[in-house]
C-alpha cells in the first residue's frame, strides 16, 4: 500500500458495500420471518385438521361398531377431513423446503458478510500501518 492511498474513496467503496450487504441481509431476514409465519399459521391449520379428523375417526368407528347403515354425512365428513388434512400436510411440506431454502440463503448471506468484513478489517488494518509508518518514523 502507498501512503497517498485514497481514503475517501476506499470510505465510499466501503459504505456501499455495506448498504448493499445490509439490504441483503434484511430481504434474508423478512423472507425468513415470512416463511416462519406462514410455517406457524399452518401448523396451527394442520393441529385442527388433526383433531377433526380424529373427532370423525371416533364417530365413524362408533357408527360401524353399532353396525348401523352405514353414516354417509359422517363418512363424507372423515373422507373431507382426511382430503383437508392431506392437502395441509403438502403445503407444509413445500412451506418447509421454503424456508430451508430462505435459511440456506440467510446462511450464505452471512458467511459472505462475515469474509467481507474480516477482508475490509485487513485492509484497514494494512492502511492504517500505512499511513502510520512514517509518523513512527519522524518521532523516533
Amino acid at each position: 500500500m502507498t501512503a497517498n492511498y485514497d481514503t475517501a474513496g476506499a470510505d465510499l467503496r466501503l459504505l456501499d458495500e455495506v448498504e448493499q450487504l445490509r439490504t441483503a441481509l434484511e430481504s434474508a431476514l423478512e423472507e425468513n420471518d415470512l416463511l416462519v409465519d406462514d410455517r406457524d399459521r399452518l401448523l396451527r391449520r394442520v393441529t385442527g385438521l388433526s383433531h377433526e379428523l380424529q373427532a370423525a375417526h371416533r364417530q365413524f368407528a362408533k357408527v360401524r361398531e353399532a353396525e348401523e347403515p352405514s353414516d354417509h354425512a359422517a363418512e363424507r365428513r372423515l373422507n373431507q377431513s382426511e382430503e383437508e388434512l392431506r392437502v395441509a400436510f403438502e403445503e407444509m411440506q413445500v412451506l418447509t423446503e421454503e424456508l430451508e431454502a430462505a435459511n440456506s440463503t440467510l446462511h450464505e448471506v452471512n458467511q459472505h458478510l462475515d469474509r467481507r468484513v474480516e477482508e475490509r478489517t485487513r485492509e484497514v488494518q494494512d492502511i492504517n500501518r500505512t499511513l502510520l509508518a512514517p509518523k513512527h518514523r519522524s518521532a523516533r
